[in-house]
């Protein structure tokens, strides 16, 4: 038993001193939700120019930030019907976007304009939904 405790707390160790060594000095100065609640999700266009992200309930915010200026680009407050945003995503032509929350309903947005706008609410019937993707053709 005490070989299991010291070799989980040399692997807890590294992990830090590794992390600690290897952290960047970025910092992102603009909130990813208004009430400081935590960020479910995040994925990056297929074009790196903008960052998607899904937030925790009461309000659940789906945002766009635009990486070039580091501001947000377009924002979404979530209705009472749905919960928390667990994950985001893009389609692989960077013409849609989704996110599906916890309790498993997608929310799909047509990005080929200027201002994103929804497009469907995809009922999967299942409960504690936490990522989704694009198939790589845009087909699912």
């Amino acid at each position: 038993m005490k070989t299991k405790i010291k070799t989980i707390t040399l692997y807890i160790f590294s992990l830090f001193f590794t992390t600690s060594i290897s952290a960047q000095s970025l910092q992102w100065t603009f909130l990813a939700h208004p009430d400081s609640l935590q960020v479910n999700g995040l994925a990056f266009s297929k074009d790196g120019k903008f960052l998607l992200s899904g937030t925790d309930c009461h309000p659940s915010h789906i945002r766009l930030f635009n990486l070039e200026n580091g501001l947000m680009q377009w924002n979404y407050t979530v209705g009472d019907a749905f919960m928390c945003q667990m994950g985001v995503g893009f389609s692989a032509d960077n013409k849609y976007f989704a996110s599906v929350e916890e309790m498993g309903n997608i929310l799909l947005f047509d990005y080929n304009t200027n201002a994103a706008t929804i497009r469907d609410t995809i009922y999967m019937g299942t409960q504690y939904a936490f990522s989704l993707c694009f198939s790589p053709n845009n087909q699912k």
